[in-house]
């Protein structure tokens, strides 16, 4: 008898060892090109800066992921590549030659341009994989523009999870009921005051809602507001996460009970 037992206690140390080995077996590799031009002590200068997480796995197909990914990044150029870096050689040589053609008519220009993308995974927590694509842009005027857009990926049935597919209309009335009150909290707002009074705004006669853009990450579900999304440009992106343990039972056993 006792035999048995350490053959067994074996074999479940082995798929214990196995399924460990399975979960960990995601890798990112880290790729980070720029590119500058001009004299930026003088003010006339441009620079371009991409930053790109790329996955490998023996045990999971996430080429997937990379291929989406690379369409994130800034490409108007009409013309194929093979990678990353061909890719950010080619949109930094257009870039800085509009740079260049844009002083050489004003002369007396030294306002310096900046153009940054980032790729980048946030965390894995199988089956799921969360990624945000941040651009950043300075060509002129007041400030720079900021977005932020977050993905979660299934890399066990190769998807992208979409917010209105994946959750029913209830659980979404759930999810704001919650976001709003973590969104009043946040910003000391009144439960008995009106969230445009507080400099909110969410379409005419709209109540809270929360947008599509989100992560699902270990501890819970993350949005972000991008800004003048819902809110003016000073008050920046917006955050609201959920805990998991607030989440409606229903989207915690979606996502949590796999």
């Amino acid at each position: 008898m006792k035999k048995y037992l350490i053959v067994f206690t074996a074999l479940l140390l082995l798929s214990a060892c196995s399924q460990s080995k399975k979960e960990n077996d995601i890798k990112v590799f880290t790729i980070e090109k720029k590119a500058e031009w001009g004299n930026c002590d003088e003010g006339a200068c441009v620079t371009i800066s991409f930053s790109y997480d790329s996955l490998a796995s023996q045990n999971y197909d996430v080429d997937f992921i990379n291929n989406f990914s690379l369409t994130l990044f800034k490409n108007d150029l009409k013309q194929k590549f093979s990678g990353f870096k061909e890719l950010f050689k080619k949109v930094s040589q257009k870039f800085i030659s509009e740079y260049r053609d844009f002083i050489n008519d004003m002369p007396d220009y030294k306002v310096p341009w900046d153009y940054r993308e980032k790729f980048e995974v946030i965390e894995i927590n199988l089956p799921y994989v969360a990624a945000q694509f941040d651009f950043y842009s300075f060509t002129g005027g007041a400030h720079g523009n900021t977005t932020t857009n977050y993905y979660n990926f299934d890399v066990e049935n190769q998807t992208i999870l979409e917010y209105d597919k994946l959750f029913t209309d209830q659980e979404k009335s759930a999810l704001d009921e919650i976001g709003e009150k973590i969104l009043r909290a946040k910003y000391k707002v009144k439960e008995n005051e009106k969230l445009t009074d507080a400099g909110f705004w969410f379409g005419k006669n709209k109540g809270f809602s929360l947008n599509g853009n989100f992560l699902i990450l270990h501890d819970g579900l993350k949005f972000l507001f991008n800004q003048y999304e819902i809110a003016p440009y000073s008050m920046g992106q917006i955050e609201i996460f959920i805990p998991k343990e607030k989440l409606p039972e229903s989207v915690r056993e979606k996502l949590y009970a796999k």
